[in-house]
């Protein structure tokens, strides 16, 4: 549980050169070590894989963190002993350690970032880095919260909304009529997305489809993230928890802006 950026390469036949792959390990690592997150870090990966449980059943090791550890240790010799990373994830696969979850995977990844909305930012500025590593590529971007004033397309560095997503949120709330007040009002946000969809758009400026964050002291005080283990069974309670969990979240991540309920007033046609 959890607010979730979401990226994905939207070609889903691309297969990343070695070099790619590579160096968005590289920026990963980069950004892992210069930014202090909170919850869950970027991973932006064509190679998704499981532990080999068969191979770790022989071994004795059964518990899900004792196998990433294990897989972890022997990337990181294999790394040491001269292979690139890449190299290393497909030895490892050779060997029986792990699987990759399918094969026709694609170019993709979540970071979980909670209410921290200079992680959120921190994350859009990684994924404006990747598309200058993926290039000729398109990369779609979205947040389930409010860093972003809509769902986007970016290519080298550029953007511009992601018509169909907005569309097809356009859609589900006239199915499914949504909150009209309170923290999770979404009233603003159809008035912006319905310009939107009316507006003819060709790659820009990112930051204008980017929330302004507003510094303040509040900020550099930033609350550790907690796991919280519901071991509750009961329906009621748990729905109760989550309710209070994401309007928190929503609070929290309000205080980073101005006006969380706030969007641009666009000029039809006027792109």
């Amino acid at each position: 549980m959890g607010r979730t950026l979401h990226y994905e390469v939207i070609n889903h036949n691309f297969i990343p050169t070695d070099k790619q792959q590579l160096d968005i390990y590289t920026l990963t690592e980069k950004y892992c070590k210069e930014f202090d997150w909170t919850c869950e870090t970027p991973d932006f990966d064509y190679y998704r894989c499981y532990p080999n449980w068969d191979y770790f059943d022989n071994l004795g090791l059964k518990g899900g963190q004792s196998a990433w550890e294990y897989i972890n240790k022997s990337i990181r010799n294999k790394i040491s002993s001269g292979l690139h990373m890449i190299d290393a994830i497909r030895k490892s696969e050779t060997e029986g350690i792990i699987k990759f979850l399918r094969r026709d995977t694609r170019f993709s990844g979540f970071t979980k970032v909670g209410g921290n909305e200079l992680n959120a930012h921190a994350l859009i500025k990684f994924i404006v880095e990747c598309s200058h590593l993926l290039r000729g590529q398109v990369i779609g971007l979205y947040d389930e919260g409010d860093a972003l004033y809509a769902p986007l397309h970016i290519t080298e560095g550029m953007a511009m909304p992601d018509l169909n997503h907005i569309i097809g949120n356009l859609d589900h709330w006239k199915d499914n009529p949504p909150p009209r007040e309170g923290p999770f009002d979404v009233t603003a946000k159809e008035k912006y997305y319905k310009q939107v969809v009316k507006c003819k758009w060709k790659f820009g400026d990112i930051n204008q489809f980017i929330r302004p964050i507003n510094a303040s002291g509040y900020l550099v005080e930033r609350k550790e993230f907690k796991t919280t283990i519901i071991e509750d069974a009961d329906t009621a309670k748990i729905l109760e928890f989550a309710k209070a969990f994401l309007v928190n979240e929503k609070s929290e991540s309000g205080e980073y802006y101005d006006d969380i309920k706030s969007f641009p007033n666009l000029k039809i046609n006027a792109r």
